[in-house]
């Protein structure tokens, strides 16, 4: 049998007072206009406080044991809602008997700027501390395994925390907004992270992924702005929509091998970044994936890459060359737009696609094609491609029919396959094979032993 009682807050077991009981088995008292309530179960002798009425606030200690009707029960637990915008509270003491916190258990207590949790406190519900703006550190305990959804949500003081070892998954939005987060350690044993999890933490700087983590999910660092070192475990296979959007101190970032998925907006406005090399299981780029990527000066597409969204890379104001495969089905609407150092395209196909993908630059552009590509460009008006006035042709031509079997290996170059897809900035140490390499204007086909 369950009973609710509303107790007094601060008093101990052998000084509580007498109780009223209504006819809904509530039991009330009332101190200085405040007021407690808790749930009893007497087959286990426990009890857990529920969400009281409030008119005053003051310091808060929950007793570790009640007394209704001559018979002890231990609090256990911190109901859900149990202290739901006390907005006035200062202090909050926990008892050891505690195992448990509830969903929003402390959400939207700004004054509280500290809280210890007990040892033996094993789970803590979704949104336990959503809110508590003035909160700077807290520690988890050892038994906690999970941290749920926005559990530490708009905690806009928290500088740190401590993450016990035990912990295998962080909910969606479990410290978004936590905009004085600097540094947090993720155990190991976590495999999980969900959407949006640090979204917004705008004063962190560094982190490392756990091993065990498969999937970045949608925005999980999205507005990091301080952010300018991240580990990405071999074991990611995808990169969720926004996932690093507005990273703007990320200078660099490996991606992982295994990576066959990026999503919309991935990398936007990441400003730092400078270069990247997408892996070869990556078969599409998404919408906006590297939109305002300003500082970014150079690209490696994948042989794999059959499609560009659009946007992808609009307004990459730094970004100088570009070499799209000639296995692209689909180049999206202004996917180079505001590229404005965009000095020379390499694009290899013998029937180029048509695409609205640069907003101007053709008469600067060196754009280079096969002879094939060149010529089905023009008679068919294959925009843009039959726009540019500075066309030099690669393959199929008297300038490059010849295969050279020496090359000077110390001027700066790019090497290309003869796919088109660029593999390297030198000559040195490349597999044996046939290459086309670029040295200023001049374009050559060269083999390597």
């Amino acid at each position: 049998m369950k009973q609710k009682i509303l107790l007094f807050m601060l008093g101990a077991i052998f000084c509580l007072p007498a109780f009223a009981q209504d006819e809904d088995n509530v039991y009330e008292y009332t101190y200085e206009h405040a007021t407690l309530s808790y749930t009893v179960d007497e087959q286990t002798m426990t009890a857990a406080t529920t969400k009281g009425r409030w008119t005053y606030i003051g310091k808060v200690s929950i007793p570790s044991k009640i007394e209704v009707n001559n018979a002890v029960y231990t609090v256990t637990a911190i109901g859900d809602s149990t202290f739901y915008f006390q907005t006035e509270l200062p202090s909050i003491s926990i008892p050891e008997s505690v195992t448990s916190i509830g969903k929003e258990a402390f959400s939207g207590c700004w004054e509280v700027t500290s809280l210890t949790i007990p040892e033996n406190v094993t789970s803590i519900g979704d949104g336990a501390f959503y809110y508590c703006s003035d909160l700077t550190s807290i520690t988890l305990p050892e038994g906690v395994t999970s941290i749920g959804k926005e559990t530490f949500r708009k905690c806009s003081s928290l500088t740190s925390i401590t993450i016990p070892e035990g912990v295998t998954s962080i909910g969606d939005k479990a410290f978004f907004d936590c905009s004085s987060l600097t540094s947090i350690a993720i155990p190991e044993n976590v495999t999980s992270i969900g959407d949006e999890a640090f979204f917004w933490c705008k004063a962190l700087t560094s982190i490392t992924i756990p091993e065990g983590v498969t999937s970045i999910g949608e925005g999980v660092f999205g507005g990091c702005y301080s952010l300018t070192d991240i580990t990405i475990p071999e074991g990611v296979t995808s990169i969720g929509y926004r996932a690093f959007a507005a990273c703007y101190s990320l200078t660099d970032i490996t991606i992982p091998e295994n990576v066959t998925f990026i999503g919309d907006k991935a990398f936007s406005e990441c400003s730092s970044l400078t270069d990247i090399t997408l892996p070869e299981g990556v078969t599409s780029i998404g919408e906006e994936t590297f939109s305002k990527c300003s500082s970014l000066t150079s690209i490696t597409f994948p042989e794999g890459i059959t499609s560009i969204g659009n946007k992808a890379f609009e307004e990459c104001t730094s970004l100088t060359d570009i070499t799209i495969p000639e296995d692209v089905t689909y180049i999206g609407y202004e996917a180079f737009a505001g590229c404005s150092s965009l000095s020379s395209i390499t694009y290899l196909a013998d029937e180029p696609i048509e695409c609205y993908s640069f907003d101007d630059g053709f008469d600067k552009i060196t754009l280079y094609m096969t002879e094939a590509g060149a010529t089905y460009a023009q008679e068919n008006y294959i925009d843009p491609w039959y726009w540019f006035e500075n066309i030099k042709i690669v393959g199929g031509s008297s300038a490059i029919d010849d295969v050279v079997a020496d090359f000077n290996n110390d001027a700066p170059c790019e090497v290309f396959l003869l796919t088109g897809v660029k593999v390297a900035d030198t000559t040195v140490a490349l597999p044996a094979g046939i290459y086309i390499v670029r040295q200023g204007d001049s374009v050559k086909k060269i083999v390597v032993d």
